[in-house]
């Protein structure tokens, strides 16, 4: 009987989280995809921002060389993967 109960009350307290997040995820939505006009055509914005993210991510390689602190990291291509998708994400919602 305990080990229901914990479920349950675990259970209680996923449902709120899930329905909040499921109501407030749904404010950003556009009726359209964002893009941007460049050189007479539109491109979308998410391309634009992963190619700015991936030169901020090579500038950052440049000055993780030059101070020395590429020699002490591990699993160097996701970390730069993971940076290059979390700048490409905080320029898409700061930006467009």
């Amino acid at each position: 009987m305990d080990v229901f109960m914990k479920e349950r009350r675990a259970r209680t307290r996923i449902v709120p989280a899930v329905l909040l997040l499921w109501v407030f995820s749904g404010g950003g939505a556009q009726a359209a995809a964002p893009s941007v006009p460049m050189f007479g055509s539109y491109f979308p914005s998410w391309l634009l921002s992963v190619a700015a993210a991936v030169l901020l991510t090579v500038v950052l390689r440049i000055l993780f060389v030059a101070t020395g602190l590429e020699n002490i990291l591990r699993w160097r291509g996701a970390m730069y993967l993971s940076l290059v998708a979390g700048i490409a994400a905080l320029i898409e919602l700061t930006v467009f």
